[in-house]
């Protein structure tokens, strides 16, 4: 047995996910010389040592598309949809591992997965079998998820373990780590939907103190119900003249412009993506921060940028958020979001931006030289490496759970 490769594929995927140890842990290595793909049976991982040396990348995708099937029941499954099993054993490992998905990235991979958006994993062959796309793209499909070979299955061990009512293996296993990924660790909660967005995160006061730093003077009406008089009113109208004192103003400190760059690369977690995001709405709310109408850029961006939206109000923000369609995977470089803002700055359509958010997990290209505004990356704790991060730049580390 090839120990030192094997080593190395699973040590990758632990390290990306060691809340998966189990499931990786739990397949065998097994070899068999000159076989094509690697293969499970729901207790062994089958592959030629050979390939595995060359290609230790593909290996670790194997194993984790091979973990996937397992979590999901494939390979104790009677006559299962092949195709059907490699698209939900994809969906699982894009949600889980993003890094390890070979199709993540391809143009056909997103179109099914958009017309699986909120499809249960369990519910995969159904939607499939329903809807046209997967019946024009049958082929080019099966060409792209094809990952491992499934002539090891074997559907007998599945039904002797419902018979004999045991609740071991991989549905305890998979109870435990499905239930994990929905309680925010990674991912867009597998069995349940596809990709959703969880408001309600009350905001860490320090994200608050940071943004409230670089709030300015900005000019808001005073409210003063008392200051209508309805009598002086009323003998103005009936002279032609209604009397109406001039509405008041006031100076407050307000924060009004603020661009934040979302990291869309294959290394950043969407679900802590959400959770920033839910952080951030909760604070646009907060009229003692937020001026009433403001001007926000939201780019998403990976090694480029992919979106760049304007929230003008609280209730953009919402229709924005209802909307949320994450757009990236690819590595991750900061150059063409900095270049973006500064394209903005000198175009006017920021007037005196004072700060830009770049929300990532820290692993990427950054500029060489500071620019004309603040820029803070922000990190959850225990989700960033902030070796490279220069040292212009500041951070927030907010609190991971």
């Amino acid at each position: 047995m090839d120990s030192e490769a094997m080593g190395i594929v699973r040590g990758r995927l632990i390290a990306a996910s060691p809340w998966l140890a189990t499931a990786f842990g739990r397949l065998a290595a097994e070899e068999i010389r000159g076989l094509e793909r690697p293969g499970t049976d729901g207790t062994r991982f089958f592959h030629d040592p050979a390939r595995l040396r060359r290609d230790l990348a593909g290996g670790s995708a194997a194993l984790a598309h091979c973990a996937s099937h397992c979590l999901l029941g494939h390979p104790f499954m009677r006559d299962p949809d092949a195709l059907a099993a490699d698209m939900a054993a994809a969906l699982l490992t894009d949600a889980l591992l993003p890094e390890f998905c070979p199709a993540r990235g391809a143009e056909l991979f997103m179109q099914a997965r958009h017309h699986l958006e909120g499809v249960p994993l369990g519910g995969v062959a159904g939607a499939m079998a329903r809807d046209p796309f997967f019946a024009e793209h049958r082929e080019a499909l099966r060409r792209l998820l094809t990952v491992d070979d499934h002539r090891f299955w074997r559907p007998e061990r599945g039904l002797a373990a419902r018979a004999s009512g045991e609740n071991g293996g991989w549905e305890d296993l998979r109870r435990r780590v499905l239930g994990e990924a929905r309680g925010g660790r990674r991912g867009r909660a597998p069995g349940d939907a596809v990709k959703r967005y969880a408001p309600g995160r009350v905001p860490e006061r320090s994200y608050r103190d940071l943004l409230a730093a670089y709030a300015g003077e900005v000019e808001e009406l005073r409210e003063d119900p008392d200051g209508f008089e309805p009598g002086l009113y009323c003998w103005g109208l009936e002279r032609g003249a209604p009397i109406v004192e001039p509405l008041e103003t006031r100076q407050a400190r307000r924060v009004d412009e603020l661009a934040v760059v979302i990291d869309t690369s294959g290394s950043c977690l969407e679900t802590l993506t959400t959770r920033f995001l839910d952080e951030t709405r909760a604070l646009l709310a907060d009229e003692a921060l937020f001026a009433r109408r403001f001007n926000l850029r939201i780019l998403q961006c990976d090694a480029r940028v992919r979106r760049d939206d304007v929230i003008t109000c609280v209730r953009d923000f919402e229709r924005y958020i209802d909307g949320l369609t994450l757009v990236g995977g690819g590595g991750t470089d900061f150059r063409p979001a900095f270049e973006r803002i500064d394209r903005l700055v000198a175009r006017g359509a920021f007037r005196r931006l004072r700060a830009a958010l770049f929300f990532s997990d820290g692993m990427g290209l950054f500029p060489p030289r500071s620019p004309e505004y603040d820029a803070i990356f922000v990190f959850f704790k225990g989700h960033y490496d902030a070796i490279d991060v220069p040292s212009w730049a500041r951070t927030l580390v907010l609190e991971g759970d």
